[in-house]
């Protein structure tokens, strides 16, 4: 983020072919393994809900490593190979540029293996989520309805199904909403005939704020949060007893 800003602020590249090549493999590394981060987030979820046993059976912290790892290692495949078949490092630059350039069906398969596969398998499994979730409640709800205590319990719970449910549409809808420039962006350029590259760098900008985006979404919605990060700003987080201290 900082050398791209740098390169759109002083509107001439001045760190040479190098780092040019690092700043595209960096910067296409970082969309894809996020978007696909997302994804594997809304799959353990999926699993922890849908099959529950299963999850506590097979989903261990070495998988979750071995899938991060695997995430990292084809997203760092693809993007070589998307960079280097369109000519990003062979073909020779004009000094104080630095520019990526992606032919139309390079642009539709990144647009499909990037944007429209993982998006729509994020919308899907999280829709599923919020339906057993709404299933599961309701089912407890039921078993609990003559206790008056319990009553109250659910109450709480129903604010904070409500809750919960709030901030994952928010949060599906402000991811969406911070890629979506991007690949419209991506689709046009190739066949349009118009100077579109400042738009799409404005829209690059979006694509990386979403990052920067969520913790405020949480922080929005979860007192807890807001507590963590006051914690984590003041430097309280290095007493001895912090592991005590209780944010609910």
């Amino acid at each position: 983020m900082p050398l791209y800003l740098s390169w759109l602020i002083e509107s001439c590249w001045i760190s040479g072919p190098v780092m040019c090549s690092a700043l595209k493999i960096v910067t296409f590394q970082a969309t894809i393994v996020s978007v696909h981060t997302v994804a594997l987030i809304a799959v353990d979820r999926f699993l922890a809900l849908h099959s529950p046993f299963l999850y506590s059976e097979k989903i261990s912290p070495t998988v979750i490593c071995i899938a991060t790892l695997f995430n990292w290692l084809f997203s760092l495949i693809y993007n070589f190979i998307l960079l280097f078949v369109n000519g990003n490092f062979t073909d020779v630059m004009c000094p104080g540029k630095c520019v990526y350039i992606i032919d139309g069906v390079s642009s539709l398969i990144d647009l499909l293996i990037v944007f429209l596969m993982p998006c729509t398998l994020i919308i899907i499994l999280y829709t599923h989520v919020f339906v057993i979730a709404k299933r599961h409640a309701t089912a407890i709800r039921a078993l609990q309805v003559h206790n008056r205590t319990e009553s109250s319990k659910n109450r709480v719970s129903d604010k904070s199904e409500r809750k919960a449910a709030i901030l994952l549409g928010i949060l599906v809808f402000v991811f969406l909403l911070c890629l979506l420039p991007y690949y419209i962006c991506s689709l046009v350029i190739p066949y349009s005939n118009a100077d579109l590259f400042y738009v799409r760098d404005v829209a690059v900008i979006f694509f990386f704020l979403n990052s920067t985006i969520n913790p405020i979404i949480y922080a929005l919605f979860y007192p807890w949060f807001q507590k963590s990060l006051k914690l984590i700003f003041t430097f309280q987080v290095f007493n001895k007893d912090s592991s005590r201290m209780n944010v609910l």
